[in-house]
């Protein structure tokens, strides 16, 4: 059983209940059975088998409240299944605020301080896994999930290119050796990479010479990497929104693996 892939769908499956109902009670007709079906589904997504952990370690680390939390499962929702465009007939131009709002009942004073928070730098946009479909971030914006975010709910933790990961085993760390030189620089990375320290190591020198590995064995770190010989300067941008992105992923699932371990 794949409790991370079960999870997503059931979530899914969640919010297009949901936006069926809104739309029955648009067009006047009943709608207590799906109430019912909302109800249960709403108790099934809190057992520890459908309960989406990689999603409770992104909301933790970027701050979001249950909400905001809905917001995202209701932004992967609509851009991923065809039942919430058909049921909701929306334009395929992304999941909108005052949407979300209507269909969830934020009362006008959270839904107005939602729309604030996302026109603001909120760190979904600001950490592009989520992406505004319109240059003005306003309550009818539409917004759009990653694919990359889609493939870390789904349990995917495949990096993506041009990013590189470097990581060391804690079993495998024994077969390394460095000279003196290199020790030194390690002892300094060591020192530098206190616990929750975010650090940027400027890398020189011939590629795949082993010093991303010495940043990793030194810090015990997750090392993620980009090198600039190998990207055009026109992909530099792309490539450091793709790194931003990888970043949040991985110190939210350094938080999932720790809590699992």
């Amino acid at each position: 059983m794949d409790s991370e892939r079960d999870s997503f769908h059931a979530h899914v499956e969640h919010w297009q209940a949901r936006a069926t109902r809104h739309a029955a009670r648009r067009a006047g007709q009943p709608s207590e059975g799906l109430d019912d079906e909302i109800d249960d589904r709403a108790r099934e997504l809190e057992r520890p088998g459908l309960r989406s952990e990689r999603m409770r370690s992104l909301s933790v680390w970027l701050g979001l409240d249950d909400v905001e939390t809905d917001f995202v499962w209701w932004i992967v929702a609509a851009a991923i299944d065809p039942a919430i465009a058909r049921d909701t007939q929306r334009p395929r131009r992304g999941a909108s605020l005052a949407g979300f709002a209507e269909l969830a009942g934020l009362d006008s004073e959270r839904a107005r301080d939602l729309a604030i928070r996302f026109a603001t730098g909120h760190p979904l946009v600001t950490s592009s896994l989520v992406r505004a479909l319109d240059e003005e971030l306003g309550a009818a914006a539409g917004f759009v999930p990653a694919s990359r975010l889609i493939d870390y709910l789904l349990g995917d933790d495949t990096i993506e290119a041009p990013v590189e990961r470097t990581q060391i085993a804690v079993d495998e760390r024994a077969r390394y050796l460095f000279d003196v030189d290199q020790l030194k620089v390690i002892a300094q990375l060591a020192e530098l990479a206190s616990p929750g320290a975010r650090i940027v190591v400027a890398l020189e020198g011939a590629s795949r010479s082993g010093r991303r590995t010495a940043v990793a064995f030194g810090t015990y770190r997750t090392v993620l990497s980009l090198d600039f010989d190998r990207i055009a300067t026109s992909a530099i941008g792309p490539a450091l929104r793709t790194l931003r992105r990888e970043l949040v992923l991985a110190d939210a699932a350094s938080r999932l693996v720790h809590r699992s371990q």
